[in-house]
């Protein structure tokens, strides 16, 4: 008489083993570690169009044990966009190559299905991440440079002629899907420079579809002759991405008079005279005069 090994009987799918390993107790993350910004838990954005990421929590059976995991993505209305990856029973994360890039501001969800060795198998699905693609926008950025007491009129815009000057910085970003997490602004002598005012970093607290700002960036007392005065602002939103806007018209700052030459009495190219037979006419010509920053104009 001859008899089979015989087989067990497996009903049951299998289960999570021990807790989540992600701090918002998914079993399924949106993100892995191959994700920019991934910072170990469920993502809700991400700036990634053409790949899907994937981390999940370990799965068990009791009785067959796990054959392997099927990995999918899904868009909004459950179609699928990716094919069906095989992982092995060791893996805990996936990168999913999708054929069309998905749409900015659209939800996709990663799909997990955990096969056991005698062929059940449970679904899992994440709680979904949105495609930000774009950085924020910097709608308004205006330094405004404020004399006290104010410049006669006839001086260049873009000339600072006194110490009396406040600098100030007035600016409005906005963002449509992550939001906008923290804005840095700063002020050099030179393009993207921050010798004048520091790295200085202000988090988003209110609406973080919006950021405004309005400081004073520093006043004369921080200037010094022949030097130029640049100021920027950067904004980041929530996957990472961020918009660097400069100040399109720099300041010079020219404190100095222009240095004195001589004036003469008659003509350019008459020796200086001390008489004329005229009495209505007055002739006089100069020399040598200049500036050594902003040159002379008029």
């Amino acid at each position: 008489m001859c008899s089979s090994n015989g087989f067990l009987v497996d009903l049951t799918g299998p289960e999570p083993q021990g807790d989540s390993p992600f701090p918002s107790g998914v079993r399924v993350a949106d993100g892995s570690s191959k994700a920019l910004a991934f910072d170990g838990d469920d993502m809700a954005f991400s700036n990634a169009r053409r790949t899907m990421f994937a981390s999940w929590q370990p799965y068990h059976d009791e009785q067959s044990g796990i054959y392997y995991y099927l990995i999918w993505g899904t868009d909004e209305n459950g179609r699928r966009i990716s094919a069906e990856f095989i992982a092995q029973p060791t893996k805990s994360e996936w990168s999913l190559p999708v054929a069309t890039p998905m749409l900015h501001g659209s939800k996709y969800f990663i799909n997990l299905r955990p096969v056991n060795n005698a062929g059940s198998s449970v679904d899992v699905q994440s709680n979904g991440v949105t495609i930000d693609s774009t950085p924020p926008a910097i709608e308004g950025f205006v330094p405004v440079a404020t004399f006290d007491p104010a410049l006669p009129e006839g001086f260049e815009p873009t000339v600072i002629p006194s110490k009396d000057v406040s600098i100030r910085l007035v600016a409005r970003a906005t963002e449509d899907v992550s939001g906008i997490t923290e804005c840095e602004y700063g002020a050099g002598t030179y393009e993207r420079g921050y010798d004048l005012v520091p790295r200085t970093v202000v988090a988003n607290e209110g609406d973080k579809n919006e950021f405004t700002l309005d400081v004073e960036l520093l006043t004369g007392d921080s200037l010094f002759n022949g030097f130029q005065v640049h100021t920027w602002l950067v904004c980041k939103n929530a996957v990472g991405d961020f918009a660097f806007t400069p100040n399109p018209a720099p300041w010079f700052v020219d404190l100095e008079p222009p240095v004195a030459g001589r004036v003469f009495d008659g003509l350019d190219f008459m020796p200086e005279v001390d008489f004329t037979p005229s009495p209505n006419v007055y002739v006089g010509n100069w020399r040598w005069f200049y500036d050594r920053e902003t040159r002379i104009t008029k």
